[in-house]
């Protein structure tokens, strides 16, 4: 993954233009999938936890891992949750039976 060299590239120098940022990860999406994206998300949390809490490069990785996960919320391809209805109110008065005996 090219991208894992540019991160070493910003740790190194401390720095991280928000462009360069985002473009790595478009060109990541775009060459690989988003299955590339959440796997770069679990090598940038277990690089993260690898640092010291007083790492300076620490702060930086967090970073990376926190605009990984914001991208993939943004674009990721992610089944929606099915949930169970609720009739609240039913629960509701429900609820004032129970408290009313």
């Amino acid at each position: 993954m090219r991208i894992l060299e540019t991160i070493a590239k910003t740790l190194k120098a401390q720095h991280a233009h928000p462009t360069t940022v985002l473009n790595a990860l478009i060109e990541l999406e775009n060459a690989n999938g988003i299955v590339a994206l959440e796997e770069l998300e679990y090598r940038v949390a277990r690089l993260v936890r690898s640092y010291e809490r007083s790492d300076p490069q620490r702060k930086l990785a967090q970073a990376w891992l926190e605009a990984t996960r914001a991208y993939l919320e943004e674009h990721g391809q992610v089944a929606p949750i099915k949930m169970a209805q609720r009739n609240f109110d039913r629960q509701v008065v429900e609820l004032l039976n129970l408290k009313a005996s």
